[in-house]
């Protein structure tokens, strides 16, 4: 027999038949029901169920229509803007034109200020700087900008190539962190936090710089980011972002510092195969060499040169035998790193 769980879910698949009409029109907003975490889990259980992602987005819809201000809604927008709007549809305008409406529904003023910073974020990613430009100055009009409203505004105007509006929220969250960093009640998982958090903003606002053709104070910035920057087993960093050795090697090519650029962009370019990074390798390569002849080659010795030995270790197979790494070398050895949940 079915489960009840599983009629319901039926039924939610069944009902959303015919709601893919909305597109960005507005549609009249439902009761919300006294339980959205359960209503959350059905429409999830309904979207596990169905391959067709045309019913997978019915579904959220009908999600929204039931839940139209809850601590679910934002990220639904997002999901149905850029997955299936932006994606499926290839419609940024009815992306947007669809979070307009939405966002027009949200009385809480917190999820009013996450769906902003979602707007935000799409105009961004369509380079509608015109458009971005003005609703920052609207919602600065209206309300007092906290770190996440200028991180949002600066992420988004680097993807629309706004280097001004990027160089002054960037320099705005910077300044906003530094004021946090002196609060004395941080512990040190807080500091370390807003440090990291510092790095990103110094480094959005290095990149603007560098744009902005202020390419000293632009390699300044660079390297103040780059002191709580992470790296991993190869040398390349994901941390303040994983764009943090493409910018920086950016920067040091346009400074004339084609050597230094090849030394930061080279493990992103060989070992992880970033085809971006291994443009500005293979520009960095010609401006240092004054020749494309031997890039390959030169890639070939970088990988190898870059290339770390591991180090030994031991592990036991599902058998419980002892496998010894020495007794490898010298063979092709996939790792396969996981854990029970």
């Amino acid at each position: 027999m079915l489960n009840l769980r599983w009629i319901g879910v039926l039924i939610l698949i069944l009902g959303c038949a015919g709601l893919l009409q909305c597109g960005g029109e507005d549609q009249k907003v439902t009761a919300i029901p006294e339980n959205p975490d359960q209503d959350f889990q059905m429409t999830m259980d309904a979207n596990d169920v169905t391959e067709d992602p045309e019913e997978k987005a019915a579904l959220w819809l009908a999600f929204l229509e039931r839940n139209p201000s809850t601590g679910y809604t934002v990220g639904t927008l997002q999901y149905l803007a850029t997955e299936y709007y932006m994606g499926l549809k290839n419609d940024p305008d009815a992306a947007i034109a669809f979070v307009k409406i939405k966002l027009s529904h949200l009385q809480n003023p917190e999820l009013s200020a996450e769906g902003q910073r979602l707007l935000i974020e799409l105009l961004g990613n369509v380079k509608r700087s015109e458009e971005l430009s003005k609703l920052v100055r609207k919602l600065e009009r209206e309300t007092e900008f906290v770190i996440d409203d200028d991180e949002a505004v600066y992420k988004a105007a680097i993807a629309a190539e706004d280097w001004n509006l990027a160089r002054e929220f960037s320099e705005a969250a910077a300044g906003k962190l530094i004021e946090e960093l002196e609060d004395p009640e941080l512990d040190e998982s807080d500091v370390e936090s807003v440090e990291m958090q510092r790095s990103a903003a110094l480094l959005s606002l290095a990149w603007a710089k560098s744009n902005l053709g202020e390419g000293g104070e632009a390699l300044a910035l660079f390297e103040e980011a780059g002191k709580t920057a992470q790296f991993d087993y190869t040398g390349f960093s994901s941390w303040p972002t994983q764009e943090f050795d493409l910018y920086y090697g950016k920067a040091l090519l346009k400074n004339g510092k084609a050597k230094e650029a090849i030394s930061r962009i080279g493990p992103k370019a060989v070992i992880l195969g970033d085809l971006a990074a291994m443009e500005v390798l293979a520009e960095a390569y010609q401006a240092d060499t004054g020749s494309a002849d031997g890039f390959t080659d030169f890639v070939e010795k970088t990988r190898h040169r870059i290339a770390r030995e591991l180090p030994d270790f031991k592990v036991f197979d599902y058998d419980g035998a002892e496998v010894d790494s020495a007794d490898l070398r010298g063979r092709a050895t996939l790792l396969a790193f996981w854990f029970p949940t």
